[in-house]
């Protein structure tokens, strides 16, 4: 079977194209009654949508021409304004020549951008457009300087809208609240996120050494596993804390309380202190799960493997 949409505003070059592809289908010798009929309708319908080849209409019978021409056919001119520009085509027309401007990540009703220094100039430009184009966007930010503190945040520019970073995220059906001004979150990690999560099954015993907000945590507790979620960031952990209970029913937090613990210190002290006593526990009373330690620690988290080191005894 073949199937194919014209629309009216192709370019010239591209419904000639394909009007190419279709007279070969038409004279291919294994054509079917069937395809032929369906080609010759997708050729008509696309006469019928442009202007310039309604004069060859007469190919079609003389019938059709004489409808055509009764039901009188107009041409109409349609104002082409501001709304009718995506997002993409009003900044090529608004920013310079060759003006190469990356693209940004959503956090909840926040657009986050990431400006080369030749931009800078038109931020707050871009930062009006974007918020006019995409009703959900309320704030639009900058990143001003790279994550270099302990906490893993980073200062913001506001380049438009609304000076709130308090937000709601969803990431695969859950929902994370956070402060993008001060915890960290990556919206173009979430395929990662997901893909750490499917390894793990029911029962696992998880520790999340730098868990911000929850985005391997939540998941996983989700799943069934038995998660420790630990970061060193004190509002991370608040908010790590609350997403661990917007994302699960009240009655199995009651219930099974030992499914999950949060912890507020240190990475390497969570190792000695959390980790490696629950694992001894884990091998001692012959456990058949997976024993997970993940260290969400973008560029650095090679640095903590010395500290798992005399944690893993024979």
């Amino acid at each position: 079977s073949v199937q194919a949409t014209c629309f009216a505003g192709a370019g010239v070059e591209d419904r000639r194209a394909l009007g190419r592809f279709i007279d070969c289908l038409l004279t291919d010798a294994g054509a079917t009654d069937s395809s032929i009929s369906i080609l010759r309708e997708i050729r008509r319908r696309q006469s019928l949508l442009n202007q310039a080849e309604l004069a060859h209409l007469a190919e079609f019978g003389v019938n059709l021409g004489d409808k055509l021409q009764a039901d009188q056919l107009e041409t109409r001119t349609v104002a082409v304004t501001y709304e009718h520009y995506s997002l993409s085509a009003v900044l090529d027309r608004l920013l310079p020549p060759n003006t190469q401007l990356s693209s940004f990540s959503v956090v909840g009703h926040i657009a986050h951008f990431n400006l080369k220094e030749e931009v800078l100039p038109y931020g707050q430009l871009i930062g009006q457009v974007v918020i006019s184009k995409l009703p959900n966007i309320r704030t639009v930010v900058n990143k001003r300087s790279q994550i270099n503190n302990e906490y893993r945040n980073f200062e913001l520019e506001l380049l438009a809208g609304e000076p709130n970073y308090v937000t709601l995220h969803k990431e695969y059906g859950l929902e994370f609240e956070l402060d993008f001004s001060k915890v960290y979150w990556n919206s173009r990690l979430s395929t990662e996120h997901h893909r750490v999560v499917e390894k793990l099954r029911p029962g696992d015993l998880v520790f999340d050494l730098c868990a911000g907000v929850g985005p391997f945590a939540v998941p996983a507790l989700k799943l069934g596993a038995t998660v420790f979620a630990n970061d060193l960031n004190p509002t991370a952990h608040s908010y790590l804390e609350a997403n661990l209970r917007r994302n699960l029913r009240k009655s199995q937090l009651i219930s099974q309380p030992e499914l999950v613990k949060a912890f507020n210190m240190d990475a390497r002290e969570f190792v000695a202190g959390v980790l490696a006593p629950r694992y001894a526990e884990a091998v001692a009373s012959g456990f058949e799960q997976q024993v997970v330690a993940i260290a969400n620690l973008p560029g650095m988290a090679v640095d903590l493997l010395d500290c798992f080191v005399g944690c893993v005894k024979e």
